[in-house]
C-alpha cells in the first residue's frame, strides 16, 4: 500500500479570440500511482490544485488578456499573448519521502513575469505532510542541526519548504529562497 510510482505529466493549450492566440497554457502536474489512502489523498491534492489553476487561468487570465487585446487593437499596437505556467518538479524520493517544487509563472504581455515557488514534501506511505526535522540525519536534533547548516539560519522564518538534490530549500514569507545543504 502507498505510492508506488510518480511521473509529471505535462498539458499544454492555446486560448484564442476570433482566431489570434490570447493565452499560451503549460501545465506539469505529478501522476501518483498505486493503491491506499496516501494515493487517493495526494492525487487528490493534485487534482484540486489542477481545478483551481485551470478555472482561475479560464476566467481571470484569460479576460484581461482579451480586454488588453481590444486596447491593444483600438490603438493599434502589437500584442503578445500571456502566459500561464504551473510546473511541478520531482526533487527528492528518498527514505519514502518526496519532495516536490511547485513554481506558477505569469507572463502577461511585455510584463515582467509574476512567479511564486512553494513546495510539498511528504511520505510516500502514508501522504503524510512532512517536518523539517526529516531532513535531519538525528530526528530527535532535528531543526537544531539544521538551523547549524551553511543558509540554515533561514529557518526561524521559512513558511514553506522542499527537498531537493541540491538540498532542502527554504521558502519565507516574501517568497525569497534559499538553499541548506543537507548531505
Amino acid at each position: 500500500m502507498g505510492v508506488t510510482g510518480l511521473s509529471i505529466e505535462e498539458r499544454k493549450w492555446d486560448m484564442t479570440l476570433g482566431g489570434q492566440q490570447v493565452v499560451t497554457c503549460t501545465m506539469c502536474l505529478p501522476r501518483v500511482e498505486g493503491t491506499g489512502t496516501a494515493v487517493r489523498r495526494l492525487a487528490g491534492l493534485y487534482r484540486r490544485l489542477e481545478k483551481l489553476w485551470t478555472d482561475y487561468v479560464r476566467r481571470e487570465l484569460y479576460l484581461y488578456a482579451c480586454l488588453e487585446l481590444a486596447q491593444k487593437q483600438e490603438r493599434g499596437s502589437a500584442f503578445r499573448p500571456w502566459q500561464g505556467t504551473l510546473e511541478c518538479k520531482i526533487g527528492w524520493q528518498r527514505g519514502g519521502v518526496v519532495g516536490i517544487r511547485v513554481r506558477w509563472r505569469e507572463q502577461r504581455g511585455f510584463r515582467s513575469a509574476q512567479q511564486r515557488t512553494w513546495g510539498d514534501a511528504w511520505y510516500a506511505d502514508s501522504g503524510e505532510v512532512c517536518a523539517l526535522r526529516a531532513f535531519a540525519p538525528h530526528k530527535r536534533l532535528g531543526a537544531r542541526w539544521l538551523r547549524n547548516r551553511p543558509g540554515g539560519e533561514a529557518i526561524g522564518r521559512c513558511r514553506q519548504f522542499y527537498p531537493d538534490l541540491d538540498g532542502l530549500h527554504l521558502i519565507d514569507r516574501a517568497g525569497r529562497e534559499r538553499t541548506v545543504r543537507i548531505t
